[in-house]
This record gives structure tokens, C-alpha cells and sequence, in this order.
């Protein structure tokens, strides 16, 4: 475990990390954010955490098996950060667990290491998406792209409209219906009609295309926009005047 440290690890060619006979199972010897941000308990060789820590892994192959990996989030906040249009995580997949509680197996980029390319050249790629979803895919590969070309959202938009829509959703009960509708909305994107405090907003729900995704109509895009709206009011710096749903196709549709 790499914690706050830049550290440079090398081995001769041939020389292994390999995983443990026993991965953790408690919190304590983890980072106290596992703790505090209730982050599942993963099945990992290397861990590299904290603000400026930097692993630089030279001639050395990391090798399981991860028997039984308890690599899935079941934590609803973080699942649905996932599935929208983050630029930290994306879900590529989700599924119901024995106890009937929603997993999702999700690409991280709140840390990133350095690994030799060819340590790389031993590892046997696995594929991670359903292969029956082609959307995923696509979206993934727009997803490792978008995250060097995303411009900066204003502070004042961030602070009346993003920031209070996403700890609303973070404090919604488990079993509200809210969540479904937003595990069928894979982008919320909105535009301001004026300059200055409240801001008018209009607002986009996009349609998620996945194939494990829930369908959403009308009567539920009323339902969520009526949420936002009531989330923003009460904020007092944006009201929401106007809302669409579509999908991407249809969109694509309106521009040709």
C-alpha cells in the first residue's frame, strides 16, 4: 500500500507482486476514506492513495487470482456518479446481487499510476462489458477521451444548480423511485437563458441507451423535473422553465 508517497518499484524481468494468500476484510487497515466515504472493501495488490502519491511499477508483473473479487460498488451515490457523465468513474455494468441489491463494476480515475508498458505485454486483456452492449463500449471510449476536453463550469452555475441537484440525489432514500428514473438518464444538461441570480434554466434528459438500463418516459422525466425544480427553488439561485427528454439517436435525428 502506497499512501501520500512517489515511490519507483523495479524487479528483475520475471519478478512478481503477487496477491496474498488472504485479502483484507476490514476497514482498519485501509485509508480512514474507505471509512468515512463508505467505500467498499476491494480485492487489490497494489493500492495507491492520497493527493500526490505516484507508483512507477518497472519490470515487475502483478499477478492474482483475485478469487471471489469484491471489486463491485454497491454504494447507490456512487453507481449513479458512474453512470452519468462523470469524469472520475463509468460504470460498466451493474447488477443485482443475491440479496437483491444493485453492484456496479466501475472504471476509476481519482488515482492514477505509472506502469511499464511492457510489464503490460504478459497480462491477458479481459472484457468487461456485457457483450451484448455495443453502447457501453462506445461510450467508454468517448469517456477516457472527454476527460482531457472538458471545459469548466462556472463557478456560480456550479454552486445554483450542479452542487444542489447532486447532494439531493445523494440524500434520497434507497428505495425511491427517483433512483430508478435516474439509473435510465445517462447526461442532464442544462442552459441558462440569462446572466445573473436566479438563474432560467432549461434542461436536457438524455435517454441511458445501455441494455441493463431502466426504460424512462415521459411521466417519469416529469416526475424527475419536478424533483429539480422543487431541489432548485429552494435554493433560490435557478428555477427550471423547461424540460425534453430524448435520446441520442433522436438528437442525432433534429441535427441532420
Amino acid at each position: 500500500m502506497i499512501i501520500t508517497k512517489a515511490i519507483t518499484l523495479k524487479g528483475d524481468p520475471g519478478a512478481t507482486i503477487q496477491a496474498p494468500a488472504a485479502f483484507t476484510t476490514t476497514l482498519a487497515q485501509l485509508p480512514p476514506q474507505f471509512t468515512t466515504d463508505n467505500l467498499f472493501i476491494p480485492q487489490a495488490i497494489v493500492i495507491v492513495w492520497g493527493t500526490g502519491s505516484n507508483a512507477n511499477i518497472i519490470n515487475l508483473n502483478i499477478a492474482g487470482p483475485l478469487l471471489g473479487n469484491n471489486s463491485c460498488a454497491d454504494d447507490r451515490s456512487i453507481i449513479h456518479d458512474a453512470g452519468k457523465n462523470s469524469v472520475r468513474r463509468f460504470l460498466m455494468q451493474r447488477h443485482m446481487n443475491a440479496e437483491g441489491k444493485m453492484e456496479g463494476l466501475i472504471a476509476d480515475a481519482t488515482i492514477r499510476i505509472q506502469i511499464d508498458k511492457a510489464s503490460l505485454l504478459k497480462l491477458t486483456p479481459l472484457y468487461n462489458f456485457d457483450e451484448n452492449d455495443k453502447v457501453t463500449t462506445r461510450r467508454f471510449r468517448k469517456w477516457l477521451a472527454k476527460r482531457y476536453d472538458r471545459p469548466a463550469l462556472p463557478d456560480e452555475l456550479v454552486l445554483a444548480i450542479q452542487r444542489p441537484v447532486i447532494k439531493a440525489i445523494d440524500k434520497l432514500h434507497l428505495k425511491d423511485n427517483k433512483h430508478r428514473i435516474l439509473d435510465g438518464i445517462s447526461e442532464i444538461l442544462f442552459l441558462p437563458r440569462n446572466n445573473a441570480i436566479p438563474f432560467l434554466i432549461d434542461m436536457l434528459f438524455i435517454r441511458d441507451e445501455r441494455s441493463d438500463a431502466p426504460i424512462v418516459n415521459e411521466e417519469d422525466a416529469a416526475q424527475l423535473a419536478g424533483w429539480i425544480s422543487d431541489v432548485l427553488r429552494k435554493e433560490g439561485q435557478a428555477d427550471l422553465t423547461n424540460w425534453e427528454l430524448f435520446s441520442l439517436r433522436e438528437i442525432i435525428s433534429y441535427w441532420l
